[in-house]
C-alpha cells in the first residue's frame, strides 16, 4: 500500500466542471481528536484518534517537528488492523505535528479529469493534521508585528489603535506603527513606499518582525496573470498583500500583458502599470500579512448617523476594534471550540472544496463540528469557526449569504472562510468577505479557502492565524507539506493532487493576524519588592486574582542581557531566590503566565507586561541558608523491578519525569500533580509508554519543577 505519496501532476480545476461525485467533502478529510489516558498510577498516554470508515483500507501516520520540513513515518494500518477497529495511534507528549492519511475506495466507479484523459480512479486518499503536545513552552515573546495604518483613518481611530497596541503589548508582541498613504485608487507608487517602509523595519528588527497588521485603505499590491476561480472574464492580477510578507523575493513587471480579458479594470494587467507579473509567490514569506479594509463599502451607510461613505468606514472600523478588544480580552475564552460548515458545493468537484471546514476538527472539540444555514444560526449562537461556500459575484455567495445579509444582522463566529467565484479577488465595492469581517457580532477574520486550501492547525497549540496563513501560503503545489486530496488512478498509479491556486499571490487574510484562539484573562501580581538576606538576592510579589496563574522570571544584567530563571513556571509560590548573581547592577520582570489547554494541546500563555523592579548587588552579607534546590535520588541500585524515586521541591509544583535510553530516545513521560513542598516519592514501574518492560540498559531521568530540572542516570537490570 502506498502511504508516501510522490505527486506526479497538478491539477487546476475550474468552477465548470459539474460533475457530481458518490464521495462527499466530508470524506476527504481525515477527523482527528487528541485522546489522554492515565492508567491511575500517574502514567499518562496520548493518542490520535481518528473515526473509522466501512470503505477505509489502510491508515498512515506521521509525525514532524513544529515548523518542520520533512514527515517521518511512525505507523501503517493496514486493512486487517482497520477491520478489527484500530482507530487511534499513540503520540508523544512533547509537542509535534502529525498527519494521518486514510486511503479508502470509492463507492461507486467514476472518472476524473486529468491533463492526459479521462481517467478511472482505483483509490482515494484523505488527510488529516493536528499538533498535539503538553506544555509547550513559552516563548520569548512573539515578535515583533507592524501596524501599517493609512494615514488619513489614523487620526480617527487614533483611540482604537493605542487600544490595541496596548492590547498587544499585554500579549507579549514588540509594536511598531507605520504610517502609510492611503490610496483610493490603485498606486504603484504608494505600494512600493509601503513595500520599503516594511522592509525597513524587517532589517532594523533583524528578522524579529513576525507580522504585519495593514488598517484601513493601504495601498493594495496588484500581481499576476491568474483566474482561480476559473472564469475567463476574471483573468489578469489580483490583489496581491502577500508582497508585503516577501523579503526576498523577485517581483518583476515586464511580461505580464493583458488588457482584453478581464471584465474589471483593476484586474487589467499590462507591463510597467506598477501590477505584478507573478502568478505565484517567488519565495517563502516571512512576514504573515493581515488587512482590515473597509472603504467603499455602501451597503453598511446608515444616512441617520453617518454624512459620507468615509463616515461609514470610520464606523465600522470602530466596531472592528472593539470586536477585537473584546475577544482578546476574554470573551475568546467564552465562545464554543466548535465550527459550522454551511456548503453549497458539496461533491461536484473532485477538488472537494468544503473539506477545509471538515479539518478543522482538530482544533474544535471533539464531534463538535455542525452543519446548517449560517444566517439562521450564527445570529444567536457562537461559534468559533465558520466555513461557507457556493456559487458567488463580488457581493454574494450562493447558499450562504449576500453583503446586506452581513451589513443588517449579527454574526457570531470569530474565524472564518468563505470560497465561490469572483469574491476572492476582494478589492471592490461591497466585497462579500469585508462585509463578514465588518458585520456586527464576533467576525474578525475572514480567507478564501479552497484554492488552495487553508491549514488552521497550528492554532491548537497557541499559535496564531498569521501562523495559518504562512503555512497555507507557503504550501508547496509540487511537494506538498499539505495534502487536501489524493486520487490514484490508471494513469497516475502513485497518486495525483487535485488542487489550485497553492503558493498563489492571490491568497490573502482579512482580519488581524496576531489573534488566536484563546486569549487574555491572565492577570498581573503586583508589589515586587527584592533583598538581599543572604548570597543571594530574594524577590516577592503579590499573587495575581486568578490562583490558577504561574509566574516565570526574567533577569537582565546591565548590558541588557536577558535570561529566563525559571524554565518551567513557578505554582503555588509568590518568591523566587536568585542565588547566582555577582557584583552589579540587575533588573527582575515577573510575568504572570498561564496553561491553556485546547483539544489538541496544552501551551503557556503569558501576560507580557511584567512587574519589574531593579537591585544593585554589593556582596555576600549576613549568611542566611535557604532551601532553593531541588533535588532527586533514586534507590535501589541497580533496578531490578521498580525504581523509588525521592524528591525534594523547594516549593509546590506539578512535576514532570523524562525517562530516555542511552541514545536519547523517549522512553516515556510522566506527569504528576501539583505537589507541596518538602520531600516527596514516585515509584517507576519499568514500564515504557505503551507498557511494555524496558530492556536492561542505562537510562537517563530528568525531573522538572519549581522552575528547575535535575537528572539522574539509573541501571535497569534484566529480571
Amino acid at each position: 500500500m502506498r502511504f508516501l505519496i510522490k505527486i506526479t501532476s497538478l491539477i487546476a480545476v475550474i468552477l465548470t466542471i459539474q460533475t457530481v461525485y458518490a464521495e462527499k467533502p466530508s470524506d476527504f478529510a481525515v477527523r482527528l481528536s487528541r485522546e489522554i489516558t492515565s492508567n491511575g498510577s500517574g502514567k499518562t498516554t496520548y493518542k490520535i484518534h481518528w473515526e473509522n470508515t466501512a470503505k477505509t483500507i489502510g491508515i498512515a501516520v506521521y509525525k514532524k517537528e513544529i515548523g518542520g520540513s520533512m514527515w517521518l513515518p511512525i505507523g501503517q494500518i493496514d486493512s486487517i488492523g482497520i477491520k478489527k477497529g484500530i482507530d487511534s495511534w499513540p503520540v508523544d507528549s512533547e509537542p509535534m505535528e502529525y498527519m494521518v492519511q486514510r486511503i479508502f475506495l470509492p463507492s461507486l466507479p467514476f472518472a476524473i479529469a486529468t491533463n492526459i484523459q479521462y481517467d478511472t480512479v482505483r483509490q482515494m486518499m484523505a488527510t488529516g493534521y493536528i499538533v498535539i503536545g503538553e506544555d509547550r513552552r513559552l516563548p520569548d515573546s512573539h515578535g515583533t508585528i507592524a501596524l501599517v495604518i493609512d494615514s488619513l483613518v489614523a487620526k480617527d481611530i487614533s483611540s482604537q489603535i493605542d487600544r490595541l497596541e496596548q492590547d498587544l503589548k499585554s500579549e507579549w508582541w514588540k509594536v511598531a506603527r507605520i504610517i502609510v498613504p492611503r490610496a483610493e485608487k490603485f498606486s504603484g507608487v504608494s505600494v512600493l513606499k509601503t513595500k520599503n517602509a516594511i522592509e525597513q523595519l524587517y532589517e532594523q528588527e533583524k528578522n524579529a518582525l513576525k507580522a504585519a497588521f495593514l488598517i484601513g485603505h493601504v495601498a493594495v499590491p496588484y500581481s499576476g496573470l491568474i483566474r482561480p476561480d476559473g472564469h475567463p472574464d476574471h483573468l489578469g492580477a489580483w490583489p496581491a498583500d502577500a508582497y508585503y510578507g516577501d523579503m526576498d523575493g523577485v517581483w518583476t513587471d515586464i511580461s505580464a500583458n493583458d488588457s482584453v480579458s478581464a471584465s474589471r479594470q483593476a484586474n487589467k494587467n499590462i507591463p510597467g502599470d506598477g501590477k505584478f507579473d507573478q502568478n505565484t509567490i517567488p519565495s517563502n514569506i516571512e512576514v504573515a500579512i493581515g488587512r482590515v479594509d473597509f472603504y467603499d463599502m455602501p451597503a453598511f451607510h446608515d444616512s441617520n448617523k453617518q454624512e459620507s461613505l468615509y463616515d461609514t468606514e470610520i464606523a465600522l472600523l470602530k466596531r472592528y476594534f472593539d470586536k477585537n478588544h473584546s475577544f482578546r480580552s476574554g470573551n475568546s475564552l467564552s465562545i464554543p471550540r466548535r465550527a459550522l460548515i454551511d456548503d453549497n458545493f458539496g461533491s461536484y468537484s473532485p477538488e472537494m472544496f468544503a473539506s477545509s471546514g471538515w479539518r478543522l476538527a482538530s482544533i474544535c472539540d471533539k464531534d463538535s463540528i455542525r452543519t446548517g444555514k449560517a444566517l439562521n444560526i450564527l445570529k444567536d449562537s457562537s461559534y468559533m469557526w465558520f466555513y461557507g461556500c457556493g456559487g458567488g459575484s463580488y457581493v454574494s455567495c450562493s447558499g450562504v449569504a449576500v453583503t446586506t445579509d452581513f451589513a443588517k444582522q449579527p454574526i457570531k463566529s470569530v474565524f472564518t472562510s468563505l470560497f465561490g467565484s469572483y469574491f476572492g479577488d476582494w478589492d471592490n465595492t461591497n466585497n462579500i468577505m469585508r462585509a463578514l469581517v465588518a458585520a456586527d457580532g464576533q467576525t474578525l477574520v475572514c480567507s478564501w479557502s479552497a484554492r488552495p486550501h487553508w491549514y488552521f492547525h497550528c492554532m491548537g497549540l497557541g499559535y496564531t492565524v498569521g501562523d495559518a496563513f504562512l503555512a497555507s501560503i507557503n504550501n508547496d503545489g509540487s511537494s506538498s507539506m499539505y495534502y487536501p486530496n489524493v486520487y490514484f488512478t490508471q494513469s497516475f498509479p502513485n497518486g495525483i493532487v487535485y488542487q489550485a491556486g497553492q503558493r498563489g499571490v492571490h491568497v490573502a487574510l482579512i482580519g488581524d493576524p496576531s489573534l488566536r484562539m484563546a486569549m487574555g484573562g491572565i492577570p498581573q501580581a503586583s508589589k515586587l519588592s527584592i533583598s538581599q538576606p543572604g548570597t543571594f538576592t530574594q524577590l516577592k510579589w503579590q499573587p495575581a486574582s486568578d490562583p490558577n496563574v504561574q509566574y516565570i522570571v526574567f533577569r537582565a544584567d546591565s548590558t541588557g542581557k536577558s535570561k529566563l530563571l525559571t524554565d518551567i513556571p513557578l505554582q503555588s509560590t509568590t518568591s523566587f531566590n536568585d542565588s547566582s548573581v555577582v557584583r552589579g547592577k540587575y533588573h527582575y520582570s515577573v510575568y504572570s503566565v498561564k496553561l491553556r489547554n485546547s483539544p489538541s494541546a496544552s501551551y503557556y500563555d503569558a501576560n507580557g507586561i511584567p512587574i519589574e523592579g531593579e537591585v544593585a548587588v554589593t556582596g555576600i552579607t549576613e549568611q542566611i541558608p535557604i532551601n532553593n534546590e531541588f533535588t532527586l535520588d533514586c534507590s535501589p541500585h541497580p533496578i531490578v523491578n521498580y525504581a523509588n524515586f525521592q524528591l525534594n521541591l523547594p516549593c509546590s509544583s506539578a512535576i514532570s519525569i523524562l525517562v530516555s535510553d542511552i541514545s536519547g530516545n523517549e522512553v516515556v513521560n510522566i506527569k504528576l500533580p501539583i505537589m507541596s513542598n518538602g520531600n516527596q516519592k514516585f515509584t517507576w514501574d519499568l514500564n515504557d509508554a505503551s507498557g511494555q518492560r524496558v530492556p536492561a540498559g542505562i537510562y537517563s531521568v530528568n525531573a522538572k519543577g519549581c522552575g528547575a530540572s535535575v537528572s539522574h542516570a539509573v541501571v535497569v537490570l534484566g529480571k
